[in-house]
């Protein structure tokens, strides 16, 4: 509608340049009609409640006239058409700041701005993985040694290169490896708190939401609150999954940032981890989701999206990591249990034949032992 009526104003504009220019000539002007299209508001999907109003004597024996029904019915009726109102005001309040911010996005959020983030946000992550050091350290190895030095050293033919069978991995570079990747997933996080926090128009975009009444994407919501550990009576229903977001805005402020900020990846869980904080419900709940959409309704949402994707991944991989060394350590742990076994086992069986042994070779010596112990305890002359 809005859009038809910028079009309605151009058009009497060009009505208006073209009377001008006829009556300018002397020639008689004569208006093209145009129709336009009826555009109508649609109506605003709602649900309807019922509730049941009682009234109480509060303790006195006594029925209630038909004049003080009728007060709580008006009353009722009152407050009736009264929140009625309120909500689709509040709903047309929200359509048309949704509008605007919009239009704005196209200013505040330019294909400019965008770009610039993104660069930064590469630059952070390319001083991980090509740090200063290590870029003067490959100029030194190309540099040629010496006065006789050629500069296209022809690779020695006799050195051959192992197969792909023969490369076994080494588990100190796969260790730097996912240092390195971790070290990036920190830097991706903290650079999108920083924006949430120091870009003026990012906040405002945050802020705004706990203005509205209703908004869209519950589930990126909850993700994140989830996330962050919240309890699930603080934003659904209560005994149940279905969100509510009158009850999740008061938690949707400054506090919620901290403590994106303090999230920490490593680590295992010192409390009891409910079933939906766990990291693949989380990430169920997410599957529908897509940063386009989320970026055309609101940009705060998308910057948040980007940042639990990070999360998220980077978790799953510290999780997979400390289960794999663990089970790496119980595998170790299990093979000496089993070494030691055996090593026992075989100490047994050496032991007990160089006991037979010996009792073959000293048969003699053993019978004369026996026989003077025998003497002994018959008291009779050695």
């Amino acid at each position: 509608m809005r859009q038809q009526n910028i079009e309605k104003a151009q058009w009497d504009i060009q009505i208006q340049a073209q009377k001008a220019d006829k009556e300018a000539a002397g020639e008689e002007f004569v208006p093209v009609e145009r129709e336009w299209e009826e555009i109508k508001e649609p109506e605003i999907q709602h649900k309807l409640k019922k509730f049941v109003v009682c009234i109480d004597s509060m303790g006195q024996d006594r029925e209630f006239t038909e004049a003080q029904k009728e007060i709580v019915l008006s009353s009722i009726l009152r407050f009736r058409l009264h929140w009625e109102s309120y909500e689709k005001t509040k709903l047309i309040e929200d359509r048309d700041a949704l509008i605007e911010e919009k239009e704005d996005d196209s200013e505040k959020f330019s294909l400019d701005k965008m770009s610039e983030v993104k660069s930064k946000e590469d630059f952070l992550v390319d001083q991980i993985l090509n740090p200063e050091g290590d870029e003067e350290s490959k100029e030194e190895d190309v540099k040629p040694k010496g006065k006789g030095a050629k500069k296209d050293a022809k690779p020695d033919k006799s050195s051959k290169e192992p197969k792909p069978t023969e490369i076994v991995p080494d588990l100190n570079e796969i260790e730097e490896y996912e240092g390195k990747q971790l070290q990036i997933s920190q830097v991706r996080m903290k650079y999108i708190v920083e924006l949430m926090c120091t870009d003026p128009d990012f906040k405002a975009r945050f802020s705004v939401l706990r203005e509205k009444k209703i908004i869209k994407y519950h589930l990126l919501i909850k993700s994140l609150f989830y996330l962050m550990e919240f309890d699930r009576q603080l934003i659904c229903v209560p005994e149940t999954q279905q969100f509510n977001w009158k009850l999740a805005k008061h938690c949707w402020n400054e506090k919620l940032i901290q403590k994106m900020k303090e999230f920490q990846i490593e680590g295992s869980k010192t409390t009891p981890v409910k079933a939906y904080h766990t990291i693949n419900f989380i990430e169920g709940l997410m599957d529908s989701l897509t940063e386009e959409n989320l970026r055309g309704y609101n940009q705060a949402m998308a910057l948040i999206y980007n940042w639990l994707k990070v999360a998220i991944q980077a978790r799953k991989k510290n999780i997979m990591t400390r289960l794999n060394k663990a089970k790496i350590a119980r595998e170790e742990r299990n093979t000496k249990i089993e070494e030691e076994k055996a090593r026992k086992e075989d100490r047994a069986a050496r032991c007990l034949e160089e006991k037979e042994k010996f009792e073959a070779d000293n048969q003699e010596e053993i019978q004369k032992f026996h026989e003077y112990q025998a003497a002994l305890d018959t008291d009779e002359p050695l």
